[in-house]
C-alpha cells in the first residue's frame, strides 16, 4: 500500500540506488573537472572550493531538517501504541464495571480488537487491518447504543461512550501520523537534488586540482548515502530495521488471553 513517493521501491535496494547515485555524480564530477583543466588555465581552485563548501553546507542542512522532522514522526508512532495500548486497558476495566450481559457482549469484542492491533504490520496488512479495525469499532459502538437505550444508567453509558471514542480518536492518530504523515516528494527531490549537485562538485573540485582519484571520494558518498537511507526508514517506519515496536500492544493482549484462559 504506498503511501509515500517512493514506497514503491522496496527497501532493500534503497540504499545501493543511492550510493550508486553518488558515486555516479562524484565520478562525473571529476571527470568534468579534470577535462575543464585541460581546456582553461583561468578557473581556479579556491573560489570553487568555496562553492562546494556552500554546496555541502546546504546539503548537510537540508539532511539535517529532514533527518528531524522524520524522527519526530517516528518518535509520535512509538508514543501513539504505547497510548493505544494504556487506552485499550482503560476500555477493558470499565467494560467490567458493566452489566453482566453487556460485558458479555462487549468484551469480547475489544479482546479481539486488542490482538488485531498488537499483530505484525507489513505494507501488505496495514490496509486490511485498518478496515478490521473500523469494522470491530463499529460493532462495538452498536453494542454501546443498545446499552444506551435500555439501561437507566447514563452514567455507564456515557463512561463506555467515552472508552469507545478514546478507542477511535487514537485509531484515527495512528493512521495519520503512521500513513498519511509522510516526507513530501518535493523535499525528497530537493534532497536528492542536493546530493548530486554536492557529490558531483566534490568530484569537479577533485579533478579541477589535479587530484588523482582518492578513497576518501567514495568514502564520502558512502556516509551521505548512509544518512539518506535512514531518513527512508524513519520515514517508512512499517518496514525494514527501524519499524515501530508493538510491544505494548502484545504484552497488552497476552495478557488478555491469560486471563481468557483462566476463566474458563
Amino acid at each position: 500500500m504506498p503511501t509515500g513517493p517512493f514506497d514503491w521501491i522496496p527497501l532493500r535496494i534503497v540504499f545501493p540506488l543511492i550510493l550508486v547515485l553518488g558515486l555516479l555524480s562524484v565520478e562525473t564530477g571529476f571527470l568534468i573537472g579534470r577535462w575543464r583543466r585541460t581546456k582553461s588555465t583561468v578557473e581556479r581552485e579556491a573560489p570553487t572550493a568555496a562553492m562546494v563548501a556552500a554546496m555541502l553546507g546546504l546539503l548537510a542542512f537540508m539532511l539535517a531538517f529532514t533527518f528531524s522532522s522524520a524522527a519526530a514522526n517516528f518518535d509520535t508512532r512509538r508514543k501513539a501504541v504505547l497510548e493505544e495500548a494504556q487506552i485499550l486497558q482503560s476500555a477493558m476495566s470499565r467494560v467490567s464495571l458493566l452489566p453482566e450481559n453487556t460485558t458479555s457482549a462487549v468484551q469480547p469484542l475489544l479482546v479481539e480488537y486488542t490482538l488485531l492491533r498488537a499483530g505484525p504490520m507489513t505494507p501488505e496488512n496495514i490496509m486490511p487491518m485498518i478496515q478490521k479495525s473500523e469494522e470491530l469499532q463499529s460493532r462495538l459502538w452498536m453494542q454501546a447504543r443498545t446499552f444506551a437505550r435500555t439501561s437507566n444508567d447514563s452514567v455507564m453509558a456515557v463512561m463506555l461512550a467515552e472508552s469507545l471514542d478514546s478507542i477511535s480518536d487514537i485509531h484515527d492518530r495512528r493512521v495519520f501520523f503512521g500513513i498519511r504523515t509522510r516526507i513530501p516528494i518535493t523535499i525528497w527531490l530537493t534532497l536528492l537534488f542536493l546530493m548530486v549537485s554536492g557529490m558531483s562538485s566534490v568530484g569537479y573540485l577533485t579533478g579541477l586540482s589535479q587530484t588523482c582519484r582518492s578513497p576518501q571520494m567514495a568514502l564520502f558518498s558512502l556516509a551521505f548515502s548512509a544518512v539518506l537511507f535512514l531518513i527512508f526508514e524513519l520515514d517508512r517506519g512499517h518496514e525494514g530495521r527501524l519499524q515501530i515496536s508493538q510491544q505494548p500492544l502484545q504484552d497488552l493482549a497476552n495478557k488478555l488471553l491469560i486471563e481468557r484462559s483462566e476463566s474458563k
